[in-house]
């Protein structure tokens, strides 16, 4: 996850599995590169089509965690969030996610993976609600992606 300027975009793993899942919306995140193996990621003043360029067919679109998350919801129906524990042993709360497909008449709700929190040792790196929700995001692809959808 990167952020820059109180906006939380995903990762370069994340924006790879979104690729490959179809992600096709303009966004103003993108990891370039020249080669296919180094990348670094820009942030542009404007949305620009950068996934499967033309120009530079290495070039990744990087969305913020809410675009891809509203772009799993409205394109493939999975939704994916950041939940709380609260008291939670000793570290009184912790983060997590749960991912979970509705029907577009939200008649049926399948869960897709339940509500995961992460244990004492894991929890000291997902205090926020973004860590969490990027790591849900992963794993909805990943779901979508081995389901070949």
């Amino acid at each position: 996850m990167i952020e820059q300027n109180h906006e939380c975009y995903v990762s370069l793993e994340v924006a790879k599995l979104l690729k490959e899942a179809g992600f096709d919306w303009k966004c103003n995140g993108t990891f370039i590169s020249e080669d296919g193996i180094q990348y670094a990621f820009i942030k542009m003043d404007a949305a620009c089509d950068s996934n499967n360029s033309k120009y530079n067919p290495h070039n990744i679109s990087a969305p913020t965690l809410d675009i891809a998350q509203r772009w799993l919801r409205e394109v493939k129906g999975i939704y994916v969030e950041s939940v709380l524990c609260v008291n939670r042993g000793t570290s009184g709360h912790s983060f997590g996610f749960s991912i979970a497909e509705i029907s577009e008449d939200l008649s049926t709700v399948k869960i897709l993976y339940p509500s995961t929190y992460f244990d004492e040792e894991e929890t000291k790196g997902f205090m926020k609600y973004e860590l969490p929700l990027e790591v849900g995001i992963k794993k909805a692809l990943e779901i979508i992606l081995e389901k070949g959808e």
